[in-house]
């Protein structure tokens, strides 16, 4: 089953959300940030290029769309 909360897309296809895909959906994504937090809280020489602006950048939403903060 493939969630689409988790797209590509700018907005997801609030047509085909169900509520399943509710809870797997807020999981991975708070997992995928979780994940991004941890990468920019190991950086030798943080900067508020490198902290701030990919966090301020980021939300929910972001998911790896080739967003700076995705990366």
């Amino acid at each position: 089953m493939e969630n689409p909360l988790l797209g590509h897309e700018p907005l997801p296809p609030f047509a085909r959300i169900r509520p399943e895909h509710v809870e797997p959906g807020v999981r991975e994504l708070l997992e995928r940030s979780r994940a991004r937090i941890e990468q920019l809280a190991a950086l030798e020489r943080p900067t508020f290029a490198t902290i701030v602006e990919p966090l301020g950048n980021c939300s929910i939403g972001c998911r790896e769309r080739g967003h700076p903060s995705a990366t």
